[in-house]
């Protein structure tokens, strides 16, 4: 009687878990292969998933000649360049089957544990091997998260590239306005291997009630720099 309570007080208690964390079986080498559990639910579809499975036979009829990588990746572009509109059932969709997969897979543990209680089963259950279609559909998924990351390091790449041509273009620009003046801190002209010193001087003159005479005068020629950059 003690054990029933505290069964049901386990199950209730599993039923009140905010996640899910299911243990993925990997099959040792020469093991027979165990049968899914039928009553196992299905694993929920994510939202580029289904916008896959529902885009997949079209693109197929207009580019028979394409293989199924080639496919995948222009739809991985498209649903990049989907408005959240055109995203919004999908991700809706995807949103319902997540909680009604949670819901079934609560109830499955719940019907498992009280059959092995049932049966005074004292062995440890044997965790499902992941079925081969969801195995399919995460492979999809990585490689759409794999197409958006090259996607995410050319971009940065790329404006990485923008910002170094910048920044030489004004530190040239800089150096060459105020190559007629001299600090105190430096023998030499401004140039580009000192110009960082000049502008830190004379950022303290101009925010320090000693600034010199010739302060107002590179104020007026910065003020008239063109930074226009050229890319």
């Amino acid at each position: 009687m003690e054990n029933n309570e505290n069964h049901e007080s386990e199950s209730k208690r599993r039923r009140k878990m905010p996640k899910l964390k299911i243990k993925r079986y990997r099959r040792k080498v020469g093991e027979k292969k165990v049968k899914k559990d039928p009553n196992m639910p299905k694993h929920p579809l994510t939202g580029y998933v289904r916008y896959m499975i529902d885009r997949r036979p079209e693109l197929k009829q207009l580019k028979p000649k394409s293989a199924a990588h080639e496919l995948t990746k222009i739809i991985a572009e498209e649903w990049n360049t989907l408005t959240d509109k055109r995203k919004k059932p999908y991700l809706d969709a995807a949103e319902l089957d997540k909680e009604r997969y949670h819901r079934e897979y609560a109830v499955y543990e719940a019907n498992k544990a009280a059959e092995s209680t049932t049966n005074n089963d004292t062995n440890e259950a044997m965790p499902q091997l992941e079925p081969i279609e969801d195995l399919e559909k995460r492979i999809l998924n990585t490689e759409v998260q794999i197409s958006q990351m090259k996607k995410e390091i050319s971009d940065l790449s790329n404006t990485n590239k923008l910002l170094v041509t910048c920044n030489t273009q004004i530190r040239e620009k800089l150096a060459t306005a105020l190559c007629g003046f001299s600090i105190p801190s430096e023998s030499k002209p401004c140039n580009l291997e000192n110009i960082d010193t000049y502008m830190t001087w004379l950022h303290q003159m101009g925010t320090s009630s000693h600034g010199t005479d010739s302060i107002s005068e590179i104020r007026e020629i910065l003020r008239t720099l063109d930074f226009k950059i050229n890319l």
